[in-house]
């Protein structure tokens, strides 16, 4: 494998030898050295790839990654093929004895050929995640993100049974769909949510085609302008039960639950929201600004679509000790993983079944496997060896 190593100096402010890096390295030839990589002499990046045809490139450079990736691409390269350390924060900066800065140096680079080397490629799974958001909003900030959000998606609303934000305006019918509730549960992962949703409102807006006849019987004021059953109003005269009786959108008194599943949640609240663990496809929002509102509605967007995902762990369930003497034993992974990816196999209650859909990769159920059983994917053993060796070597 022919690799080609690129220096850059910062605009001359870091004392890099690339002749010394080159000998530390074992190069043939010395290092290309550049002063302003990532501003003006990119093209130059480029011409000297284009040239020389390297299979791999590294860089020791704090210009962003991207950026070489491209360059590479448009030197006919691999943009995947690019490896860049910032040898100016890690090593130049902390050591500003130039000695140890170059010495450092050589290692990190040496470490990067070497892990890239002897790397294979994590497994992965393929996702794909559909247009259904599910909002659940204390006000009207949720209608915002679903306008942004309706050419490309299906937003599912959930109004806050509890919040008068929607009682003075009268907002219905909705172009979503849309209900009051409150989200007391979320289950599930990126792209198959299930959404637990409580509700004791009477009045269905599901079911209500707002005629709003119900709104000028009601003696008791009861009934908002956003079409919101206040029951602290109510003295339950059933006025407003006729009214709708040919509709049927009222119930007094109302206790529901349904599930909704949907493919993303938001949640758009001021004062509490469920516990939910951080995971993707679940974004909570406190009081946001307009500009919290434009970053969650980019982050949809960016997770919509058929994409692969790592596979973070992999399982052995030779040395698993959950089905120990024929018993279902051990389980101790099970509890530890906060996002209910982990559970008996119902083929073989004796062994686990790890859902790679739902696992966000934290690391819980490696760290709580008492035989190893559970390790993560990347980087594997091998090549965690193959960077502390070189590492360690002498120059």
């Amino acid at each position: 494998m022919r690799w080609g190593v690129v220096l850059c100096n910062c605009n001359e402010t870091l004392q890099i030898d690339p002749k010394r890096i080159g000998a530390s390295l074992g190069l043939d030839t010395v290092p290309a050295l550049f002063a302003r990589l990532p501003r003006d002499e990119i093209h130059s990046f480029i011409d000297l790839v284009n040239r020389e045809r390297f299979d791999r490139v590294v860089i020791g450079c704090c210009g962003p990654a991207d950026l070489f990736r491209e360059a590479m691409g448009a030197a006919g390269g691999r943009p995947d093929q690019v490896l860049v350390v910032n040898l100016k924060e890690d090593c130049f900066w902390p050591h500003p004895q130039g000695e140890a800065a170059q010495a450092k140096a050589a290692r990190l680079l040496r470490a990067a050929m070497r892990s890239a080397e002897s790397a294979r490629p994590a497994p992965e799974i393929p996702v794909k995640v559909g247009g259904r958001v599910l909002i659940a909003t204390d006000s009207p900030a949720g209608f915002h993100l679903a306008r942004r959000l309706e050419a490309v998606g299906r937003p599912i609303l959930i109004l806050d049974e509890r919040s008068a934000a929607f009682d003075p305006t009268f907002l219905h019918p909705l172009p979503w769909k849309a209900n009051w509730g409150r989200v007391t549960q979320v289950d599930g992962s990126l792209g198959n949510f299930q959404v637990t949703i409580e509700r004791s409102q009477p009045l269905s807006l599901e079911a209500c085609v707002s005629c709003r006849r119900c709104i000028p019987v009601c003696h008791t004021s009861a009934i908002s302008e956003g079409l919101r059953l206040r029951m602290e109003l109510c003295d339950q005269c059933g006025d407003c039960l006729k009214a709708c009786e040919d509709i049927g959108a009222i119930k007094i008194p109302r206790r529901e639950r349904e599930t909704l599943r949907a493919d993303q949640v938001v949640v758009i609240t001021s004062d509490g929201a469920p516990e939910v663990s951080p995971r993707s496809g679940y974004h909570l929002l406190r009081s946001p600004s307009q500009g919290d509102m434009d970053g969650v509605a980019w982050k949809v967007f960016s997770l919509m679509g058929e994409f692969a995902k790592p596979q973070y762990v992999a399982y052995n369930q030779e040395t698993c000790a959950g089905g120990a003497a024929n018993h279902e034993s051990c389980g101790i992974c099970i509890q530890a993983c906060p996002y209910h990816a982990i559970g008996r196999d119902p083929k073989n209650r004796l062994r686990m079944l790890v859902d790679a859909q739902a696992c966000e990769g934290c690391g819980a159920c490696v760290s709580a496997c008492p035989t190893s059983s559970l390790t993560f994917t990347d980087p594997l053993p091998a090549d965690l060896y193959a960077r502390m060796a070189a590492l360690l070597e002498p120059l």
